[in-house]
């Protein structure tokens, strides 16, 4: 699988600016629990990861532990709730709130940097790339704010329905951001200047972030497909019918797209056509995409309370480890483990 590699981090959401995955990691065939604490508050947030810190959101509060003992570094209680995963960046790790606002704390003790007013709730998670951090609110606006300043450099308009809004995270590559909207909308906007470079039409509402890779855009709508568009011009190339809504960031090994169905369906779509392949369940609910990692060893959380371990060669499940609760958030996968919140209120390492 070519791309980036993160040796030690998972900045943000898909471990990178274009949501493709982590690369480079080996992730434990049959994992254990290796520590578990307490929120006070369901995670609808994926954790990030900077070295030896783990960052989790939930409730009104974010708190930093260590990788390796879980012990808590700082913790910073925000002026509203949060479901918004939250990016590192330039020292610092930015979060956002259903009150719209967004802030900058430095990531080594949690002090608060910068703070910006968005026109609506900010539910979706953040990205960064160079000098901005991308929000998407529900006033319909996708925010590019200095990563620096927390200056509002432009802001774009994606215009929807009376209950419209963002809710998709953004995704970034080659100096474009892409986003869905609800209203079926998928957006090409300049990272330089947010003006649009074009817009394409899916069957329905976007909620999750695209995939970009070799060219293509890979993004699942809520008419249960989904679609492969060209980056450069958002042709659609083709459009794959789902058994169910997919869920979360699809995945692309070995000239196959994989995508998650809500009813726990794993589909494995060929790239060129977008034909079904192959299938299999996990037997629960999916909330996230799948991630992959070395040796085609792959992890999933389910709305059952297990995080399953898969062989994406062979197709089969290795392991599944209870966790207590609904896993919502799509884990974060490092070589400090792989970690994951729950909606029981738990950050939980395994390993």
């Amino acid at each position: 699988m070519a791309g980036q590699c993160w040796a030690s981090h998972w900045h943000q959401l898909g471990g990178d600016a274009s949501r493709s995955g982590p690369v480079g990691h080996d992730i434990p065939e049959q994992p254990r629990v290796a520590w578990k604490r307490s929120l006070l508050a369901k995670s609808y947030a994926a954790p990030v990861v900077d070295g030896n810190i783990v960052y989790s959101v939930a409730g009104d509060q974010i708190v930093a532990w260590s990788t390796s003992e879980g012990k808590e570094i700082w913790r910073f209680v925000n002026s509203s709730v949060m479901s918004a995963t939250p990016v590192i960046a330039d020292g610092k790790i930015v979060i956002a709130g259903k009150d719209g606002v967004v802030r900058a704390l430095n990531k080594k003790n949690g002090t608060l940097v910068w703070h910006c007013k968005t026109g609506g709730s900010v539910v979706a998670a953040l990205l960064a790339e160079g000098e901005s951090v991308y929000v998407g609110a529900t006033d319909n606006f996708l925010y590019s704010i200095s990563i620096a300043s927390g200056v509002v450099r432009w802001r774009f308009e994606a215009p929807d329905y009376k209950y419209g809004g963002l809710y998709a995270p953004a995704t970034y590559a080659n100096g474009t951001v892409f986003f869905g909207t609800k209203n079926a909308w998928l957006y090409a906007v300049d990272s330089r200047n947010g003006i649009m470079r074009w817009r394409a039409r899916v069957g329905s509402s976007v909620y999750d972030a695209p995939l970009i890779r070799g060219g293509r855009i890979y993004v699942g709508s809520y008419d249960r497909s989904v679609y492969a568009l060209q980056e450069s011009t958002g042709d659609v190339l083709w459009q794959s019918r789902l058994p169910d809504w997919p869920k979360g960031t699809g995945v692309v090994h070995e000239g196959k797209a994989v995508f998650a169905c809500r009813n726990g369906m794993l589909m494995e779509l060929n790239i060129n056509t977008g034909a079904i392949e192959r299938r299999m369940t996990v037997g629960e609910e999916i909330r996230h995409g799948l991630l992959l990692g070395d040796r085609g060893i792959s992890v999933i959380g389910t709305v059952g309370g297990e995080v399953v371990t898969l062989d994406a060669e062979r197709w089969r499940i290795l392991k599944r480890v209870a966790v207590g609760s609904a896993v919502h958030a799509q884990p974060a996968v490092t070589d400090k483990g792989v970690f994951v919140t729950t909606l029981g209120d738990a950050l939980i390492k395994l390993h």
